[in-house]
């Protein structure tokens, strides 16, 4: 609890200068349960618009075995980018730990984003690196790609669809199939949203799914312009959140 609150304190620092210069943003809180794997987590996010062509964006989430034992999460990253016309292109560079049994997981992650606008709907891509130092340096590969429609300002569903491959300094190498759907929805006349939805993961003969529900506290206007104007761009999922099995997050 005390974690979660001081994550809480620390999102809400992180979005105050967007507030103040009435950009888009969210701080959101969110729950996720994998049957497959009998994990639970909970997670604290949030991202803001800082000008025109800066977003930043933070996560920690903590993950509980119904065996017992939990691990940490934490994620900062930045996104920069140039918006013209209908397109959007540009490039992040991100950090994370996966914290558990006394051991951590270090990963950063570069990646290109892409996002086309069309009238109502919304298509994004990213093509991601990600470098992961544990008992073995892994180097984790992703191509993830996103389409999320706007059925109104304040509603949108997704579907997201991704591929990825990690291999060894050894030489040992895994390939998968991340995808899912979900769903936002922010409340009228007031600045919360709900959202949610289901995360699946294949890894060679094995797969997960996941079921997420959260709320946000928006600022800044409606989805529709924060996913045009303001914090619209994801996150890539590199390996620490893979095998969180979908994401620290609903998406």
């Amino acid at each position: 609890m005390n974690k979660l609150i001081a994550s809480a304190a620390a999102l809400l620092a992180l979005a105050a200068p967007g507030m103040a210069a009435a950009q888009t943003g969210y701080v959101g809180l969110s729950y996720s349960s994998n049957d497959d794997s009998e994990i639970n987590t909970t997670a604290l996010s949030g991202a803001v618009a800082l000008g025109s062509s800066f977003q930043l964006d933070g996560t920690y989430a903590n993950a509980e075995a119904d065996g017992g034992g939990e691990a940490d999460f934490w994620n900062l990253g930045g996104h920069l980018f140039n918006r013209s016309g209908n397109m959007l292109w540009g490039g992040y560079l991100g950090y994370s730990t996966l914290d558990f049994a006394g051991d951590s997981l270090d990963e950063w992650t570069i990646a290109g984003q892409m996002q086309y606008y069309a009238d109502r709907t919304t298509f994004s891509g990213d093509l991601s690196y990600s470098q992961a130092e544990f008992l073995v340096d892994l180097d984790v590969w992703g191509l993830d790609g996103e389409i999320r429609h706007f059925a109104t300002d304040n509603f949108s569903i997704q579907g997201n669809l991704g591929y990825f491959d990690a291999s060894a300094d050894g030489g040992a190498s895994v390939d998968g199939l991340r995808y899912g759907i979900g769903a936002e929805w922010q409340l009228s006349g007031a600045p919360f949203s709900i959202y949610g939805g289901w995360q699946q993961i294949d890894v060679e003969d094995e797969d997960a799914s996941s079921l997420g529900v959260g709320v946000r506290w928006n600022f800044g206007g409606t989805l529709f312009e924060r996913n045009r104007s303001g914090a619209g761009l994801n996150r890539p999922v590199g390996f620490n959140e893979s095998l969180l099995l979908g994401g620290a997050t609903p998406r």
